[in-house]
This record gives structure tokens, C-alpha cells and sequence, in this order.
């Protein structure tokens, strides 16, 4: 078998017609020749197959290796989408491809992924993962939990089941056990180091353990300098201890290194509060940059409110919301609507945006499901 990256394996399989028309037109005294050569085909087939599985877990491999220290995998993404054309069976494959996807934020085609994977027969383990990222990329953490739990019975040192397991439980705000479980996926050598640590930090965060926060998020971003959760959350920790100068640093760094628009957009919103007055400027450049994003919109509204300008508010959220009728954020924006409405006692506007928000809930919920039942 042929061990390496170059190695070449001729593609000699035979379809069956093909083999039982060869037969059909051979004398009868020649059949034994003829199975001894379609027993060299079939050796053949087996021989590229192994030799494909073997290339195919080298992409994913060196796609792992890139998101060691990278949240921007578009690198690993390419490489695992080549893993899967030449070995399709590769349950590996598609999981960290549907991971790097999420990271994209390209939830839809990461549960396509997710979905193409189930149809690959895998073994038990990798369906309960499998099934579980399903259901948490549709809001459902809880039942994603129990899947992983159960597949934590059956592979306990997975690495990968420790931390997804972990990150349901932050979604339910479950900390300590979420604590637990990224200190497992650490133990057992997780290769998105950086991002266990910023996560376990987010939930020490959440328990008011802000000196284990901190360090936490140090050793994340010596790792990976300008992930920008890591670096948000240490500016939000900051913010919370007084120290205004480190948080606007660490959301400048943000911007000057983000390539995504929304997450550059939502460090200028937060860093445009930094000292406790609202910079104009930063809430213009938020969006300037992700005119679709309702952060900048949303905290302006709310400087607008503390200083008794309700009005102004509703007219500033109403003037985007015209713009953006179609967003997939719509139901809170009718509920942050619907909130200013009731600081004015105007009721009917109120009820009016909380009733189109239930009926936008209903609608998309409906939609994932028919998504989970496909």
C-alpha cells in the first residue's frame, strides 16, 4: 500500500454489469481466469479506498492544525471539504467542517454538513455529536445536552464531546458544569485551545470568579492575540473593574483586526460607551460599517432614553427597522420597540410589536423544525 501524499494507486474498479457481461461471452473453461482478474480489480478498489482515507484524515489533519491559533478557518474549511470529496465516509471530515462553518457564521450550511454526515452511516458516537450539533445550532441546547451526554458515556476521553457538551451548558447558563466540562477538554488536549480558555473565562465571568477570568483570558489571547471574543470579554471584565483606558484598547484592537463586519461594528458600539458618555463618532462608524447590524442602533436608543428623549428613540429604532423589514433579528427588534413604547404608556404600540414578535417566533420555529425533520 502505497504511504504517502504522492503516492499513486491506478482507479481500476469495475462496475458489476460490467463484470457480468465479461463472463457472459467468456467460455466456461475460462472463468477461472477471469475471477483471478476481477479478484486483482477488487484488490485494487480496496487498495485506492485505503490509500484515499489515509489523504483524506491528512486534510483534516492540517485543517486542524490551522485552527489551533486561527478563527478565520477558511483554510481548515477547504481542506476538510477536499477530505470529504476524496474519502466520502470520513465522519471527521464533515463535523470540523460544519465547526468551521458555525465559526463563519454560516449556520444553515454548517447543519446541511451536519445533516450529509448522518446519511454516511456513522457509528453511534459520531451520530449522537452529529444530532447534538444539530439541535444546539437550532436554539436547543438542552436537548443537545442529553445527546452528548450520552455520547460521553460511550467515548469519556473525546475531547470534542467535553467541549461541546461545555458550550450547551454555558448556552443554559449552567456554569459550573459548563466550567467542568472545558476543564476536561483542556485535560484531554482540545486543539482550540484558545478558545476552551476563553469560554471557561465567560463562565468563570458569569460566577463572579474575575481573577480566574482574567488569567484564563490571558493565557487565551497569548495563544491567539486578536480573537475577538476573548478580547471582548476582557473588556467587558475590565469595564466591570473600573479600568475604562484597558477596555477601549482592547476593543480598538478589535476593530483594527476583525474582518467580520458585524464584530467590528459591535466593538465600535461598545467602545463608543466606554467612559460613560455616549461618543457619536464610534456610533456613526458602527453603522457605517454593518449597516444591517441593530447594535449601534439599539445602544443609541438607549442614550437617547437616559436622557429623557423617548420619542427620539422610537423614531430612531422606527427609521431602521423601515430599512430592515426583512432581518432575522426582527422579533427583538419589535420587542425593543415594544419596551420603549411602554416607557410612554403608549399600549397599543406596545402590544403591537410584542404581538409581531411572537408571531415572527412562531414562524421561525416552525421553519426548524420542518429544517430538523428533513
Amino acid at each position: 500500500l502505497p504511504r504517502g501524499p504522492t503516492a499513486r494507486a491506478p482507479a481500476l474498479a469495475r462496475p458489476v454489469e460490467v463484470s457480468c457481461l465479461i463472463f457472459s461471452f467468456a467460455p466456461v473453461d475460462s472463468f477461472g481466469s477471469i475471477a483471478l482478474v476481477c479478484k486483482a480489480w477488487a484488490r485494487l478498489v480496496v487498495q485506492v479506498l485505503r490509500l484515499n482515507k489515509w489523504k483524506a484524515e491528512q486534510y483534516v489533519q492540517q485543517g486542524l492544525v490551522c485552527m489551533k491559533t486561527s478563527n478565520c478557518p477558511w483554510d481548515s474549511l477547504r481542506l476538510f471539504s477536499r477530505a470529504i470529496t476524496v474519502y466520502p465516509r470520513l465522519i471527521e471530515a464533515y463535523f470540523w467542517g460544519a465547526k468551521a462553518l458555525f465559526i463563519l457564521n454560516y449556520g444553515a450550511a454548517a447543519v446541511q454538513v451536519l445533516q450529509g454526515a448522518l446519511r454516511q452511516q456513522p457509528s453511534a458516537v459520531e451520530a449522537l455529536k452529529l444530532r447534538a450539533c444539530v439541535l444546539y445550532a437550532n436554539d436547543n441546547n438542552q436537548c443537545a445536552s442529553r445527546l452528548l451526554e450520552d455520547a460521553l458515556a460511550l467515548a469519556p476521553h473525546d475531547a470534542s464531546i467535553h467541549f461541546e457538551l461545555g458550550f450547551c451548558y454555558q448556552g443554559l447558563q449552567q456554569f459550573e458544569r459548563a466550567i467542568e466540562c472545558y476543564s476536561n477538554a483542556l485535560r484531554l488536549n482540545y486543539h482550540r485551545t484558545f478558545v476552551v480558555l476563553s469560554n471557561r473565562a465567560n463562565c468563570l465571568f458569569g460566577n463572579n470568579r474575575v481573577a480566574e477570568a482574567l488569567q484564563d483570558l490571558k493565557a487565551s489571547l497569548q495563544i491567539s492575540p486578536h480573537y475577538h471574543l476573548a478580547l471582548r470579554l476582557r473588556a467587558d471584565v475590565n469595564r466591570y473593574l473600573g479600568d475604562e483606558p484597558a477596555a477601549y484598547q482592547d476593543y480598538t484592537t478589535i476593530i483594527e483586526h476583525a474582518t467580520d463586519a458585524k464584530v467590528k461594528s459591535d466593538a465600535y458600539s461598545s467602545r463608543a460607551f466606554c467612559y460613560g458618555f455616549m461618543d457619536e463618532d464610534d456610533i456613526e462608524r458602527a453603522r457605517a460599517v454593518d449597516p444591517t447590524n441593530f447594535e449601534p442602533v439599539q445602544c443609541k436608543a438607549k442614550a437617547l432614553v437616559g436622557d429623557g428623549r423617548v420619542a427620539a428613540a422610537i423614531d430612531h429604532v422606527t427609521q431602521w427597522m423601515a430599512s430592515n423589514e426583512t432581518h432575522k433579528d426582527l422579533a427583538r427588534h419589535c420587542v425593543f420597540r415594544g419596551e420603549l413604547y411602554a416607557i410612554v404608556f403608549d399600549w397599543e404600540a406596545s402590544t403591537r410589536d410584542y404581538e409581531q414578535a411572537l408571531a415572527t417566533l412562531k414562524r421561525t420555529l416552525l421553519q426548524k423544525s420542518e429544517a430538523l425533520l428533513r
